[in-house]
Formats: C-alpha cells, structure tokens, sequence
C-alpha cells in the first residue's frame, strides 16, 4: 500500500502546482470578422495567403475572396491572380504574386 500512498501525494503536489499565469502570445493577433463570416457561412476556408496590403481567403467551392486586414472585401478589384501549383513546401518560400488592373482594363 505505500506506493499507493506515495501516488496520491504526488497528485496533491500536481494540484498545488496549478497556480501558474498564463503565457502571453509572442504574436500580436486580432480576430478577422465582417467579410469573413460571410465567406463561413456559405463555404468553407481551404487555403490563406497574406499580402502586406490585403489577404486572399480561398474557398472549398473554388473561389478567391480578398480582404483588408480588418476583414472586409476588397472593391477596387484585382482582375487576375498567378496561381502556382508547385509542391507545398515550395509555395511558402514565394511570396504571394497578384496584378493589380492596368489604366485601360474595363469591367
């Protein structure tokens, strides 16, 4: 019976341990909402790429939603964006590649 005695003082010690504060993020983040629940409630997010400008958002059914970095839809339009289907660990180490629209592009 002693080694029963010795595990059940080894849980009070974890539970005493308990008081620990929680570890702050090293990232500073902030939740993406307005666009986004839009895009979640229809469809599902299957990829990310961030911009320094804006993120693009692709979707299961195929599309490609681009918001600021609050979260709302781009309007001044991007009219075509490079797709590479290179392997994956090839993808992160190119930065995300879209046109802006020329002068003479119409819709």
């Amino acid at each position: 019976m002693p080694a029963v005695f010795e595990v059940a003082e080894l849980a009070e010690d974890l539970d005493e341990e308990k008081n620990w504060e929680p570890v702050e993020p090293c990232l500073k983040y902030k939740p993406l909402k307005h666009g986004l629940c839009d895009i979640t409630a229809m469809d599902s997010i299957s990829c990310v790429a961030v911009h320094e400008k804006f993120i693009a958002v692709g979707t299961e059914w195929g599309r490609v939603h681009l918001l600021d970095h609050s979260g709302f839809p781009v309007e001044n339009g991007i009219h075509s964006v490079a797709l590479d289907f290179q392997p994956l660990h090839q993808l992160f180490e190119s930065p995300l590649s879209l046109t802006p629209p020329t002068a003479d592009w119409t819709r």
